[in-house]
């Protein structure tokens, strides 16, 4: 266990360090590496639980959890930091320390029991889950944390513009926000329900002392740096997005090459053709095909070749596009279509598929392009999908040609 805090220190370090290096640092770059100390800060104050460490310096660890509270201001301050360019820091800011103060004045022995309120400072009373103050300190850090994200929601709210009035960066700084504040929502209901299955007695994690602060750290380090690399990200995913594209229109350049191809392939001149093949292998081969496509049905790969499935079945390339050209009059490409698109018809009529649209459906079959998929439907039915649809809500009845 302890080894998970010293992992989450050195991210952390390497996140707020890499950001400290930066030139031109944002406001809301000083934030995260704020929140990046506040967060190592807490990641030594679970070390020293973990190990036991704390009982020798209880008023350290009391320090270090105290930095706890103010997790839910520095998300607030990073959204208006990211989101209002005239942001700054100013005297009304000191206000959300309220809390950390309030907590270290507890925590005073001399002032605690002035106010009547009795704290004990031999063992960590507010932080470990046994001890009855446990509740009161991780439900009241809990309810400052939904006023934050609360705040947080409405601010985000007051600065948000409109997308066709955004500029530049603005419109992946609101996107980002946007992304953040889901995120956050969710992780606040979790804790929520944790929180209270944890005073029920019910105990859905073991060890579940530690949970909590590892999920949070978790977020912390996620947050920080895909918040200082989001541009990055987004410019990594949109060049994905056209490598993809690439590797489709090359698929279906080889695609299209080997139907081609497969087109060329001559007729049977009673038991010799220009490959050796007699009537007997040729019944082999096809016996071998049917068998192969009916019982592991290969044709639900989207990327399913003639050479690939000639492998499968172990018979030369060739000799297996002459099969199919001789025996079903089809080229590779158009035969294996055939069997996606009567998958595709029997799945129409099954319940759990009932909210599918025909593409979702078509590429659940082995489908690899929209343009493939119409084409082969307007082929074997005569109809586009379409006016398939249309059709079919009519109860007209529709049959595939060949």
């Amino acid at each position: 266990m302890e080894s998970i805090f010293l992992v989450c220190i050195g991210m952390l370090i390497f996140i707020g360090g890499s950001l400290l290096l930066k030139s031109n640092k944002s406001k809301s770059d000083h934030i995260i590496i704020a929140w990046s100390v506040l967060a190592i800060l807490s990641q030594l104050g679970f070390y020293y639980v973990a190990t036991g460490n704390y009982v020798m310096n209880i008023r350290f660890s009391q320090f270090v959890f105290g930095t706890l509270l103010l997790h839910a201001p520095m998300l607030y301050f990073y959204v208006q930091a990211q989101l209002d360019p005239h942001f700054s820091f100013n005297i009304k800011n000191l206000l959300h320390l309220t809390p950390l103060v309030v907590f270290y004045l507890l925590h005073i022995p001399e002032f605690s029991q002035n106010v009547g309120i009795s704290v004990c400072s031999s063992h960590f009373g507010c932080y470990l889950s046994n001890k009855p103050c446990s509740v009161v300190y991780n439900f009241s850090k809990l309810i400052l944390n939904t006023f934050y994200l609360m705040l947080t929601f409405f601010t985000y709210r007051d600065l948000y513009k409109p997308a066709n009035k955004r500029k530049g960066q603005e419109k992946i700084g609101f996107l980002w926000i946007k992304i953040l504040l889901y995120v956050t929502f969710s992780l606040n209901i979790f804790i929520i329900i944790y929180r209270l299955l944890e005073v029920g007695q019910i105990h859905i994690f073991p060890a579940n002392l530690f949970v909590m602060n590892i999920v949070i750290s978790a977020y912390i380090i996620v947050f920080s740096f895909i918040g200082s690399n989001f541009t990055g990200i987004l410019d990594f995913l949109k060049l994905l997005n056209k490598l993809l594209a690439y590797i489709e229109i090359k698929m279906s350049y080889y695609l299209d090459k080997e139907q081609s191809e497969d087109e060329l392939i001559p007729e049977l001149d009673d038991c010799h053709n220009a490959f050796g093949l007699c009537e007997d292998t040729l019944e082999e081969y096809l016996l071998m095909l049917k068998k192969y496509i009916f019982e592991e049905k290969p044709f639900l790969d989207q990327h399913l070749s003639r050479v690939k499935l000639a492998g499968l079945i172990k018979i030369p390339s060739h000799h297996l596009a002459y099969v199919i050209k001789i025996k079903y009059n089809q080229t590779f490409t158009d035969f294996i279509n055939s069997f996606r698109l009567e998958l595709l018809l029997e799945k129409l009529d099954e319940p759990k598929y009932k909210n599918f649209t025909l593409l979702a459906l078509a590429f659940e079959c082995g489908f690899n392009s929209k343009s493939t998929f119409n084409r082969c439907f307007k082929t074997h039915l005569g109809k586009t999908p379409t006016e398939f649809l249309k059709l079919k809500h009519e109860n007209v009845e529709i049959n595939m040609a060949g």
